[in-house]
């Protein structure tokens, strides 16, 4: 809260320097309204939502639909780990065999599809992962050049600063996506070793009346989920990503003040 109440502080104080400014090198006041109207169009309207546009046509970001095709092309290469008959993963199969010593997957003393989930949910989380930072990298390198035009335009600075001291700019958007993504990758290999420790092969492919019964587990299992629970950034990290964003806004201050100090001694000088 301080980082934001010092940066609007710092801000505010700009605005009545320029305005100050202006009227000293503008002699009439209707002409200084006027210029006053147009500097706040540019920097307060016109840079902040033509900044982002320049950015992403700078460095594009692939739409959902090329994402999900090229993640669907990987994923058929990779094979269907649900299929405990895939082509793909026989290598996988033959190596959980010889670790065992079986020649079957129902005699392994482990249940073979919990054991390919958990591989399949690794083989594709990391695919995932991988498209996941490559757009990450991507975003960040578009939000460094909204936030470089800050030199342009105090507004964006300012913006930048309250967004990362509230932590909700992009890296507070990716911290919770990765935290969150980090949590269902844990629970849902809990629930495949689950599978494969506590629910026979042979049992999930019997068709007997008894069958549903022995494929249940103990209801503790499920009461021993862990909740989400976020971690959010301390006082100090937040304060430290808005530091750029500050600086800015200081810089913007500083200059005008010098502006405004050598306007004043010219002007006291011609009188």
């Amino acid at each position: 809260m301080l980082m934001i109440a010092v940066g609007y502080f710092a801000y505010l104080a700009l605005w009545v320097i320029v305005i100050l400014l202006v009227s000293v090198l503008v002699r009439r006041s209707r002409d200084a309204l006027l210029a006053l109207v147009a500097l706040w169009a540019v920097l307060v309207v016109l840079l902040p939502r033509v900044a982002p546009d320049v950015a992403n046509a700078a460095i594009p970001l692939e739409n959902r639909l090329q994402t999900d095709v090229a993640i669907a092309r990987d994923l058929r290469q990779m094979g269907d780990s649900h299929n405990p008959d895939d082509p793909h993963f026989a290598e996988f199969k033959q190596k959980i065999l010889d670790r065992y010593g079986v020649k079957r997957v129902e005699d392994l003393p482990v249940n073979y599809s919990g054991v390919l989930a958990i591989e399949g949910e690794r083989m594709s989380s990391e695919l995932f992962d991988r498209y996941a930072s490559e757009s990450y990298r991507a975003q960040e390198r578009q939000n460094s050049l909204v936030e470089g035009a800050g030199l342009l335009s105090p507004a964006i600075a300012i913006r930048s600063l309250s967004m990362a001291a509230a932590g909700t700019d992009f890296a507070g958007h990716r911290r919770f996506l990765e935290q969150a993504e980090a949590y269902r990758y844990n629970l849902v290999q809990r629930l495949n070793r689950l599978q494969a420790n506590s629910v026979r092969y042979a049992d999930e492919r019997a068709e007997d009346a008894d069958a549903d019964r022995r494929k249940r587990v103990a209801a503790s299992n499920w009461t021993a989920m862990p909740d989400f629970a976020f971690r959010a950034p301390t006082g100090t990290d937040l304060a430290r990503g808005a530091l750029p964003g500050l600086a800015i806004i200081l810089a913007w201050l500083a200059a005008a003040s010098v502006l405004l100090i050598i306007s004043t001694r010219r002007l006291g000088a011609r009188r």
